[in-house]
């Protein structure tokens, strides 16, 4: 996300759309209310109403009241038009469309803390490197896409491998550890990606690097090398919950998430009084000012007016918002425990 400008004494906020992980980041400040501004597009008739007419695609800056927000490809925000705009009525309804490369204005009555953090960190993820992952060992190889708003699973397949069947370099093991090196080179060519985390358990890593190294050297060159366990999703999970991404991926929102999350886990496995979670205590302690710092998965906040007035007392008492990503692996975990953890000051009974 490129920010042109944030003015908090208007409650403005400027910004570019350079990466589709912006959408993610920008789904979590976006709320109904707020006042967006961008390009919208229609087909206009030109030519003479009593001759040939032709039909052309026309833009259009258009503001409008956000009412909802639906995501899917794109995030397409929906609202009430609030300009004068020819041939369309002030106040009916209309829909922004936000992609790559769009450019909008997002105006609030006010911004919460823990959304100009979201800008923050959205601004301080474009600038971070990606990373392809590719974990294996002697049975599959499974493949994602990280960046600092999650992960994207790219698939797997299955392997039959063995170190004497590899050492005979005629059959079946050293063709998987051929189809193991073209996957990562398509994938790492198809995502565009500045770093390859390659893990496995033992030695294949080491074998697998060394093929890339023979067929695809300039691929070979991005990659890094990491010992995990499995060559499954937990492998995956492994990387993410270890130092592994933040050596190679700094800033990364991912691996903080997920050191939040299991922090508070942790916590509570230790029955720790300063622990709680679920929306009516953590309510009450936010309301007498004991809440230190709140977890909340960002799918709470879809039309929750009992959310927002938790995140202004929380705000308001001086306690620290994070809003943790619903689809991660950390927020699956806090999504377990009803989507909301506080950590206190002191002691709270309500």
């Amino acid at each position: 996300m490129i920010v042109q400008r944030l003015d908090l004494k208007n409650h403005k906020l400027n910004l570019r759309i350079d990466s589709l992980d912006d959408l993610l980041f920008l789904k979590q400040i976006i709320e109904p209310g707020d006042m967006v501004r961008g390009l919208t597009y229609r087909k206009v008739k030109v030519g003479e109403a009593s001759g040939r007419q032709k039909s052309v695609k026309k833009s259009f800056r258009i503001t409008v009241k956000v009412t909802k927000l639906d995501f899917d490809r794109f995030l397409r925000v929906h609202g009430t038009v609030e300009n004068e705009i020819e041939g369309i009525a002030l106040h009916s309804a209309h829909s922004i469309e936000i992609g790559m490369g769009t450019e909008l204005e997002v105006q609030k009555n006010k911004w919460k803390q823990y959304q100009i953090q979201i800008v923050k960190d959205a601004e301080a993820a474009s600038k971070a490197p990606k990373a392809l992952v590719c974990v294996l060992d002697d049975e599959q190889a499974s493949f994602a896409h990280i960046t600092a708003a999650g992960y994207t699973k790219l698939g797997n397949i299955s392997l039959r491998l063995s170190k004497k069947r590899y050492e005979e370099q005629k059959n079946q093991g050293y063709k998987d550890i051929q189809r193991v090196a073209r996957e990562i080179n398509d994938k790492f060519n198809d995502k565009k990606v500045e770093v390859i985390i390659l893990g496995s358990p033992l030695f294949w890593k080491e074998i697998v690097k060394k093929q890339l190294i023979e067929d695809f050297p300039e691929t070979a060159a991005k990659v890094k090398l990491e010992d995990v366990s499995s060559g499954g999703e937990e492998g995956i999970r492994e990387l993410i919950s270890g130092n592994a991404l933040d050596k190679i991926i700094k800033n990364s929102q991912l691996s903080r998430e997920e050191d939040l999350v299991n922090e508070a886990l942790q916590l509570i496995a230790k029955n720790s009084e300063l622990i709680i979670y679920g929306i009516s205590n953590t309510k009450a302690a936010a309301e007498a000012g004991a809440v230190e710092s709140i977890l909340i998965s960002d799918s709470r906040l879809d039309g929750s007016e009992e959310i927002k007035e938790l995140i202004e007392h929380v705000e308001s008492g001086g306690g620290i918002v994070n809003l943790i990503s619903s689809s991660s692996p950390a927020g699956k975990k806090l999504n377990g425990l009803k989507g909301i953890i506080a950590k206190l000051r002191y002691k709270f009974q309500a």
